[in-house]
């Protein structure tokens, strides 16, 4: 997986977040192993007055792996998507496409691509929902035999429309996918 941390704007942005979350008492806080979402997470936990808790990571909270694609642009991709299906970037982006049709189709395009030894292969929506459903399926066992709370958990935008789909069949990724730093409340 490609690992990056906030940038400034970014930073800006999730701030802007944790001032909206400052007043919500968490229980525990979760997030993703990747740089930008542990940055994410401490960021709102910094500004939030109401709770003290210790950050847990888990890996299982990563972003979708793109495969080959990891580390290039989504624009590149997307357009690879878009063309496999017979479509233009903007017919494609415009019909909007479900978290599973959007992992199935990387992880058809990238069979052909893995290389041994360099990359890994892009993940299909039923191993992507699998290891975010067993992630949250735990936090939640574990955090509800101490009662009724919050939890905070910090991921990403694509892992978080799948795991939403999961929970609300035929769910549609918004255009242009979830904000970043968006707060999705389950």
């Amino acid at each position: 997986w490609s690992d990056a941390v906030l940038t400034p704007e970014g930073e800006k942005t999730v701030g802007y977040a944790a001032k909206g979350l400052k007043d919500i008492k968490f229980s525990a806080a979760y997030s993703s192993d990747s740089g930008r979402s542990v940055q994410s997470a401490n960021i709102i936990l910094d500004e939030n007055k109401e709770s003290n808790v210790t950050l847990q990571t888990d890996k299982r909270l990563r972003e979708f792996n793109f495969g080959s694609y990891e580390g290039d642009l989504n624009h590149t991709m997307w357009t690879d998507i878009a063309e496999s299906q017979g479509k233009t970037l903007d017919q494609w982006i415009a019909e909007g496409i479900s978290p599973k049709d959007f992992a199935n189709s990387v992880a058809k395009l990238d069979k052909g691509r893995v290389k041994e030894g360099e990359n890994w292969p892009a993940e299909d929506y039923d191993t992507i929902t699998k290891r975010l459903k067993e992630s949250i399926d735990e936090i939640a066992k574990k955090e509800s035999e101490k009662g009724n709370s919050n939890v905070l958990i910090v991921s990403h935008g694509l892992s978080i429309g799948a795991l939403v789909d999961t929970l609300s069949e035929g769910y549609k990724l918004p255009d242009g996918g979830l904000k970043n730093a968006s707060v999705t409340t389950i």
